[in-house]
């Protein structure tokens, strides 16, 4: 057994040379004069060599400690190693774990949706719960954490806290870090549920073809009247829109092709693109086409504003009646009305089919029946406006 008056005794040689201490540990003297503890053992016919510091920062009786416990780990067949890896995990934090969980899962977000959560993350978790180990969280202080949204109204952000905690949680189970997930002890009425809210959308052909002259009408910017025009015509999201670039436009095709990143749901999408689409995108080209993005925004921001087409249809009037996401519930309320198949209607949106193999049917199969869809609907558009009065709207025969 060594001591201390033995190790500081202890002279570097021509060569490097160890003293014994016993269960398997050794004090390696070098050359140059460093004494470094060493522990050495064989395991499962495996020799195992691992440095434990050096002396006199750790003492020998810590330096025996540590034997002591690789011995135990090994004593049951696990690699010191393993168990000092499985220590790191579990003395993970919950924000480090969140943001390995992000970097793993953010490449198949669009830009905005990967934005919009790790922004929620750093306000409203992180700042919480962050700090806590992995290995410690506890259900009550998930549930503090989201009540503290809850108190300031905020039922939405709360629903989606819980839902990303969850997820990481979730993450961490699967990737063996904890055995648990905290979530799951929050039966469904620990928070209030948020108010189901509708966008305000105009479903009824008369005040729709009020709408569409009030466009046709339009006396503000260009870009913001042909934003509007394409919103009613595309049935697309209005981040989707703000976001289009010249690149992704195909002339000759007659299509819009987003890619997957910049998709809500993670999956690259065809617009086609009605005789009256490819007229509005053609005249805003001459306009807006010099650049990257066929809605460039105002001064120092790259695109066009979330609220600009907020702003044009309440200077209009229809502040409460009719938003800009309200084009898609317009057209897809009137569409399903109107006997157009489910099928075709949820691609064009881009909904999240559950059934991946059916989702990618549905978006290449159902191409040229959306291409028809969309032209009869711009069609149909053009004679509401044009008369004012009730226009059928009839689905192609045979298509079903």
């Amino acid at each position: 057994m060594l001591t201390d008056v033995l190790v500081k005794k202890s002279k570097p040689q021509d060569k490097d040379y160890r003293l014994n201490d016993g269960d398997g540990l050794f004090l390696l003297i070098k050359k140059s004069g460093s004494k470094l503890w060493r522990y050495r053992r064989k395991i499962a016919g495996q020799e195992v060599l691992l440095g434990l510091g050096s002396y006199p920062e750790v003492s020998i009786q810590d330096a025996r400690s540590k034997a002591r416990e690789h011995n135990e780990t090994a004593a049951k067949g696990i690699h010191p190693r393993a168990e000092e890896k499985d220590k790191a995990v579990r003395a993970k934090t919950f924000e480090e774990l969140g943001r390995e969980w992000f970097a793993y899962e953010s490449p198949k977000w669009s830009d905005g949706h990967a934005s919009k959560i790790i922004r929620r993350l750093e306000t409203w978790v992180f700042p919480h719960i962050g700090n806590i180990l992995i290995s410690e969280l506890k259900p009550l202080q998930v549930l503090e954490c989201l009540r503290i949204a809850e108190s300031k109204g905020r039922l939405e952000t709360a629903g989606r806290q819980r839902e990303y905690i969850q997820r990481i949680c979730s993450y961490g189970i699967l990737h063996g870090m904890i055995e648990q997930n905290p979530c799951t002890a929050l039966g469904r009425g620990a928070i209030q549920s948020p108010k189901t809210k509708h966008m305000a959308a105009i479903t009824d052909p008369r005040e729709l073809a009020k709408l569409l002259r009030d466009i046709h009408d339009y006396r503000g910017r260009f870009t913001t009247k042909t934003a509007m025009i394409l919103l009613s015509l595309l049935m697309c999201r209005t981040g989707e829109l703000r976001r289009m670039e010249w690149s992704e436009i195909d002339f000759e095709a007659k299509e819009w092709r987003l890619p997957a990143e910049k998709m809500k749901m993670g999956q690259p999408h065809i617009v086609p693109l009605s005789r009256q689409a490819v007229e509005a995108l053609t005249a805003l080209k001459d306009i807006t086409g010099h650049g990257r993005f066929a809605f460039p925004g105002q001064g120092k921001a790259e695109i066009m504003s979330e609220n600009t087409v907020v702003y044009a249809l309440n200077d209009m009037g229809y502040q409460g009646r009719h938003c800009g996401h309200g084009f898609r519930s317009t057209a897809s309320t009137l569409l399903h009305e109107r006997g157009y198949p489910s099928q075709w209607i949820e691609a064009q949106l881009s909904h999240k089919d559950p059934n991946a193999i059916r989702a990618a049917y549905n978006h290449t199969v159902y191409l040229a029946d959306r291409r028809k869809m969309l032209q009869e609907w711009a069609d149909y558009l053009d004679k509401l406006r044009e008369s004012g009065k009730l226009i059928r709207l009839h689905p192609a025969a045979n298509e079903e």
